[in-house]
This record gives structure tokens, C-alpha cells and sequence, in this order.
């Protein structure tokens, strides 16, 4: 039985925001701003999942390896966030969210290990992770915090977006699901032009 966390809103963190120097002091900024809502947050993988693309083109091991290696990075990512902000509660069980409210870091490997509920290729990244998890919990909503502005239109092509490799490749395919459209809301925020409306 899956721990009720429908008042939750899961928030991706992309990697690429942790060589930034701002990141830190940004980060909690905008976790201040969203004091009152209920989060859990996921952090991507950033340089060290990169790493384990670079190495598989070199020693060539497959997909499944690799797979499992970048979700060990997921693992170091989450420890570096806490560390940076200590007043965030760790997890690495949903079965540990035990408050009404408040906000997580939350380790997903082991859930990942224990369900494994998505391709092992690199279609698959943290975009993917957080979709599937906000989905299959039936979460109120899902951020992705991204070092890039989401492009102005009418409506949001996650193709699109994702041959621009601002998502992933797998994204696309989780949201558009009979399960969830028109269920999940999702938002786009620019961590690097984020400001606090007075």
C-alpha cells in the first residue's frame, strides 16, 4: 500500500544547477517562497551522470550498467543538496514522510531498485524519475527547477522539448499517459533568473 502523498508536490532539481555558485543561496530562497507547500525534492544527477556517459563510450558496457551506475549518482546528488541544506529532511523511503507538511530530499534509489519502473537506456534521466514518481503516487503536482526558461507558447511540446535536450527523451511519454493528463500539473522555473516577488 503506497503511503498517502497526494497533498505533496515533487520538485526535480536539475544537475546542471550545481556547478553554479548562486545555487545554494538561490535554492533556499525559492524553498522559502514555497514554505507553505508540501515538497518533496529529487536531485539530478548533473557532471556525475555525465561521467558514466563518457565512461561507457570508453569501456563499453551496456545500458543496463549504466543505468544502474547514473542512479547511484542520484544517490551522491541528493547527500550534496542536504549537505548544502541541512534543514531539509532527509529520506530515502517515502514510508518516512510522516509529516503533514514540510520539505524532503529524498533518495530515490532504492525505490528505483525495488520497482524499477522505467527503461534502463539514457532516454531515461531525473526528468523521467520525478514524473514517475508524482504519477504512480498520484502527487499534487511536479516542478522542474531547470537552468533554462521554458520558451513562450500557447501550450508546452515536451517533444519539442526534449529534442532540445531540455528534458528528457522518456519525459514526454510518462506525462502524456491516459493516467495523467489533465491530472498532473507541472512547472517550469528558471532557478538562475528566480527572484522572490516582493
Amino acid at each position: 500500500m503506497k503511503t498517502d502523498l497526494n497533498h505533496y508536490t515533487i520538485v526535480k532539481i536539475g544537475g546542471s544547477l550545481f556547478t553554479w555558485k548562486n545555487f545554494k543561496h538561490s535554492l533556499k530562497g525559492w524553498l522559502e517562497s514555497q514554505r507553505a507547500k508540501p515538497l518533496i525534492l529529487i536531485a539530478g544527477g548533473g557532471l556525475l551522470a555525465d561521467q558514466i556517459r563518457y565512461l561507457q563510450t570508453i569501456h563499453e558496457f551496456d545500458d543496463h550498467q549504466a543505468h544502474w551506475q547514473a542512479i547511484q549518482t542520484l544517490s551522491l546528488s541528493a547527500r550534496f543538496v542536504h549537505d548544502l541544506l541541512p534543514h531539509l529532511k532527509w529520506i530515502d523511503n517515502l514510508d518516512q514522510v510522516n509529516e503533514k507538511d514540510g520539505h524532503y530530499i529524498f533518495d530515490c534509489r532504492n525505490w528505483l531498485e525495488q520497482t524499477d519502473p522505467l527503461p534502463h537506456s539514457w532516454e531515461v534521466t531525473s526528468d523521467s524519475i520525478a514524473a514517475k514518481l508524482a504519477i504512480d503516487y498520484r502527487m499534487n503536482g511536479l516542478i522542474l527547477l531547470k537552468s533554462v526558461p521554458l520558451p513562450k507558447s500557447d501550450s508546452v511540446d515536451w517533444h519539442q522539448l526534449a529534442q532540445r535536450q531540455m528534458i528528457d527523451q522518456y519525459f514526454a511519454k510518462i506525462v502524456e499517459t491516459d493516467s495523467c493528463q489533465n491530472r498532473l500539473s507541472i512547472d517550469w522555473v528558471n532557478l538562475r533568473d528566480w527572484q522572490e516577488i516582493p
